[in-house]
């Protein structure tokens, strides 16, 4: 027990790690090297994790599947602990593979995969390239598209775009978004970005409509109600 054990178990990852490189050939080598890695795993050895299931991985012929779901699922979470997030993000996508439809493993996977995009895309917007994590955020829905990350990402791409004054775009994304979330939370404040792009791209009867659902809000206080009312009015106008 205690610190004996721990010193036994370490061992015993050793041992087992040294078996596999004598005997690579061997029907149980592939075995060894999955619970060694999982093994590794439990102890937050996640740099040596990352180079055992990737040795497992590149083993042929490939090994049985089951031991190449566990490797790439170990693989997955290891560069994802250690911020290598592009290359998580495509070990989890391997990970995918190996999950038939109905896996209950399948929407936590999705969600890792969402949450590594969307820690790219925060990497990109902090070293300022605001167009490349717009790219990023977008990337969830087309790799991840029931994640719960999804609507988050998305707003954040039409806010980056409304910042950067990409009307068209930004436009089209929030369109997207309260189509695909119109109950979210986030759903007022996108019908007011929408009001803000149309009436930037010249589009004012669209952006008066939008500006009369912001006044149809109870939520709204009155000044903002009234404000979005008689700028509905004026655009309706002008058109």
């Amino acid at each position: 027990s205690g610190e004996s054990r721990e010193i036994w178990r370490r061992q015993a990852i050793e041992s087992a790690l040294m078996f596999a490189d004598a005997f690579p050939e061997h029907l149980e080598s592939a075995r060894v090297l999955t619970r060694s890695a999982e093994d590794l795993f439990a102890l937050n050895e996640f740099d040596r994790v990352i180079e055992v299931s990737t040795r497992i991985l590149e083993i042929e012929p490939p090994v049985d599947p089951a031991h190449q779901r566990t490797a790439a699922t170990l693989l997955a979470h290891s560069l994802f602990d250690r911020g290598r997030y592009a290359e998580a993000e495509a070990a989890y996508v391997r990970v995918q593979k190996h999950l038939p439809q109905g896996d209950p493993d399948r929407s936590a996977v999705e969600e890792r995969i969402a949450a590594s995009i969307y820690k790219q895309a925060e990497a990109r917007q902090a070293a300022g390239d605001a167009l490349g994590a717009v790219d990023d955020f977008l990337r969830v829905g087309a790799l991840a598209p029931n994640a719960q990350a999804r609507a988050n990402a998305e707003f954040d791409a039409a806010s980056l775009l409304v910042q950067h004054k990409e009307w068209a775009r930004a436009a089209q994304v929030l369109e997207g978004f309260r189509s695909r979330f119109p109950d979210h939370e986030l759903a007022p404040e996108a019908t007011r970005s929408l009001a803000l792009t149309y009436l930037e791209s010249g589009r004012s009867a669209q952006a008066a409509a939008e500006f009369e659902r912001v006044a149809a809000r109870d939520e709204e206080a009155v000044e903002v109600r009234r404000v979005a009312l008689w700028q509905a009015a004026e655009l309706y106008e002008q058109s």
